[in-house]
């Protein structure tokens, strides 16, 4: 299979992000379209791509990091909705050996998911949600937004 592929920007390209005792950043994220050239130019759903470093800002605490959800908004911060009816979406963490962070350590995901194809027609700002679930004593979850606007690079 030969694919060609249309990249977006996203502004800002990066965010810093901080809950309860994880702080972190959200970096290099762009929307690739890509088309499949050898079946006759068909679209494929859009994705999020960019890199998601958190770490524990605890002294004293182990922190498991469990989930994130991220989910996209309209200019009226509704939710959008992506190609399978699905409002958001899901993706686990893998850390180290056993699950935890220490206090200062780090953990860096790959952000690799399905975005609203009419976001990039609208042209519009819009914003993203991430929410993060995350193990420590007792457990919490937060939600961060922020406001991106896309356009071709």
């Amino acid at each position: 299979m030969a694919f060609e592929g249309k990249t977006y920007t996203v502004r800002p390209a990066a965010i810093a992000v901080h809950a309860g005792v994880i702080a972190g950043e959200v970096t290099d994220m762009r929307v690739v379209q890509r088309t499949e050239t050898s079946a006759g130019g068909a679209l494929l759903s859009p994705r999020l791509l960019g890199t998601l470093r958190l770490w524990s800002t605890s002294d004293t605490h182990r922190v498991r990091l469990v989930v994130a959800k991220i989910q996209y908004l309209d200019g009226q911060w509704r939710p959008l909705t992506l190609v399978d009816s699905r409002a958001q979406e899901v993706f686990r963490f893998t850390t180290n050996d056993d699950g935890w962070l220490d206090p200062g350590q780090e953990a860096i995901r790959s952000i690799d998911v399905g975005f609203p194809a009419e976001a990039l027609t609208a042209r519009k700002p819009m914003g993203l949600r991430l929410e993060l679930g995350y193990v420590s004593l007792p457990f919490r979850e937060e939600v961060f937004n922020f406001a991106v606007s896309i356009g071709s690079h």
